[in-house]
């Protein structure tokens, strides 16, 4: 038996929790550590290769856009930090090599909005399930997310990109997506 399972069992005995809730931190602690354990190499890694500034505002941009809106979510540790990482680099790279004009970024803003509001959010089949007032209120909070991001900010290329491309992870989240996302009233 490990540490981790010895200081889990000792906690269950020592506040008496129940199998659920000891499940329930096992799973929030272990989702904590994945978490941070990317986080930590993404930021080394973009550092080493001179795109720190570059990932900082990417991942500004995104937490709470993400958050919010939800996306597509993988099941195990090595294929959701591969697909992160490749995220990230994908929207890195676009946001270097295509830097479209500001009447096109607002065109495709307008677009996204709108697929948003059709769309979005589309959270994690493991969170509970959102009243309707619920999917509403993040649904304009989304929206909201894509009007500051029409602000003049640096790397605004790559707020751009982050955006765009986490719109369309939601279309592909909506589209596998099985059975409801709210409440029926």
């Amino acid at each position: 038996m490990s540490v981790y399972d010895k200081s889990l069992e000792q906690i269950q005995s020592s506040y008496q929790f129940t199998d659920l809730e000891m499940a329930k931190m096992d799973y929030t602690l272990k989702v904590f550590a994945y978490e941070l354990s990317k986080l930590v190499f993404f930021f080394v890694f973009f550092a080493v290769i001179g795109k720190f500034s570059e990932f900082a505002v990417c991942l500004i941009a995104l937490l709470p856009f993400r958050w919010i809106s939800g996306g597509i979510h993988l099941k195990h540790y090595w294929s959701c930090f591969i697909f992160s990482f490749c995220f990230f680099a994908v929207i890195l790279f676009m946001g270097e090599m295509f830097t479209l004009p500001l009447y096109a970024q607002i065109s495709l803003f307008v677009l996204s909005n709108l697929l948003l509001f059709f769309i979005g959010p589309v959270p994690s089949a493991k969170r509970k399930v959102m009243t309707k007032k619920q999917y509403t209120n993040k649904r304009f909070l989304s929206s909201l997310i894509l009007y500051f991001a029409l602000q003049n900010v640096p790397h605004r290329s790559v707020v751009f990109w982050s955006i765009i491309l986490q719109i369309i992870q939601l279309i592909c989240a909506k589209l596998t997506r099985k059975g409801e996302i709210y409440e029926k009233d």
